[in-house]
């Protein structure tokens, strides 16, 4: 028998729990423990092949858009090619004091 100490509004009291309200208790909460892994697990073993499939058409898609968008970019690079006119620069110095 375990005794116990309980303090409440009404002040302090003393009550004893038997061992077999003791045991019941234990093994309802290792039931509800028991419960709640089982269905932690098969929420985990139902939603890891969605997002797994779902990750990989995500990064599928995303490979496309990048690819997509570096091809124009080469293209736009190409265009440009035409317009650009390549001069050499040379700095002249001139007699004035710098200030």
């Amino acid at each position: 028998m375990i005794r116990l100490l309980i303090r409440d509004q009404r002040g302090a009291r003393q009550t004893s729990l038997s061992g077999w309200a003791l045991g019941l208790s234990l093994v309802a909460g290792a039931a509800l423990a028991g419960t709640v892994l089982i269905l932690g697990i098969g929420l985990a073993l139902l939603l890891a092949p969605v997002l797994i499939v779902g990750g990989l058409i995500l990064r599928h898609k995303l490979r496309k858009a990048v690819a997509e968008m570096e091809t124009r970019l080469h293209e736009a690079r190409r265009q440009q090619d035409g317009d650009v006119i390549d001069v050499d620069y040379r700095v002249l110095d001139d007699e004035r004091p710098r200030r």
